[in-house]
């Protein structure tokens, strides 16, 4: 089963794709939630650091007109983590999440389950 967002041409910038399973295996409500506790740690330091990059930019935003491609592309890539942390712990998807901050704000499609492109 396939869900995606369902994006027409120019309507809304954000694009979510999920491959998600049809059945999920009966051991994995019981111990799926412990294995996610370590991305869960790293997803927390990691919306910290979103909250203070998200005010430096608005500072930024407020002065220059336009934020920063680094800063845009730290934002999409925390909420990427988050999409695939969020599709593990609710059994959308089997594959563990890789623990990695892909750069550009389209998703280079590294991780096949899930999918979070910011235009």
């Amino acid at each position: 089963m396939t869900a995606a967002a369902a994006v027409s041409e120019g309507s809304y910038p954000v694009t979510l794709e999920l491959e998600a399973p049809l059945q999920i295996a009966r051991w994995r409500p019981l111990v799926h939630w412990l294995l996610g506790i370590p991305y869960y740690i790293v997803l927390y330091v990691l919306q910290i650091a979103l909250g203070v990059v998200t005010f430096v930019a608005w500072f930024v935003i407020l002065f220059t007109g336009n934020i920063p491609e680094g800063m845009f592309a730290f934002m999409a890539s925390v909420h990427r983590f988050q999409w695939r942390y969020s599709s593990y712990i609710l059994w959308m998807r089997e594959p563990y999440p890789p623990f990695e901050l892909t750069g550009p704000a389209i998703d280079p499609g590294t991780d096949p389950p899930t999918r979070f492109s910011v235009e």
